[in-house]
């Protein structure tokens, strides 16, 4: 980014013609310190600049939305908030369905640099499709807070996750101590 500043710009680009997809059909948004991620082909998690008091104190996302595709991103609705303090909050997609694990949404909140919280919840195929598509009475998604230490980071294949340690975790009081 110019000056080290941390700032995008979003454009979405055609892995078949190798160009980015023309205006008025793409997701785009101006030079900012935007977090973006496919939540499907037509909706998009997006945390950006979105006027006052859309940016942590760091200058990073406070508020994430889910964006149609097709519509203003100004209309979008706000799917999930940090605090003005955090760092940056984010939201993406963990499709493991190809390795036998299933569809989950994480949301976090980076309170420091090296620190997190994480929450999860297990989605179905018509939770991707744009609000209007899904189907009448579905239910949302319930998050459920990743009881992980804040230090810690998570990856996902099939049904395992992965937890890396950056120091001693004992997840039950009591129980066994994990070393980092």
């Amino acid at each position: 980014s110019r000056g080290g500043s941390d700032a995008v710009h979003v454009k979405e680009f055609d892995l078949k013609t190798l160009d980015f997809v023309p205006e008025g059909e793409a997701f785009r948004l101006p030079e900012a310190k935007t977090r973006a991620s496919y939540k499907s082909r037509d909706v998009l998690l997006v945390g950006s600049d979105f006027g006052e008091g859309s940016l942590t104190d760091s200058g990073y996302p406070r508020v994430v939305k889910e964006w149609s595709r097709g519509t203003s991103i100004e209309d979008a609705p706000v799917v999930f908030e940090g605090e003005k303090d955090d760092v940056a909050v984010n939201a993406y997609i963990v499709d493991e369905r190809n390795w036998g694990g299933d569809l989950w949404q994480v949301n976090s909140r980076s309170i420091t640099f090296y620190t997190s919280k994480y929450w999860m919840a297990k989605l179905t195929e018509e939770h991707l499709l744009k609000p209007e598509d899904r189907p009448a009475g579905l239910p949302e998604p319930e998050f459920k807070e990743m009881e992980i230490q804040d230090d810690a980071e998570m990856n996902f294949l099939g049904k395992l996750m992965f937890v890396s340690l950056r120091s001693d975790w004992t997840p039950k009081e009591g129980g066994t101590t994990y070393k980092q």
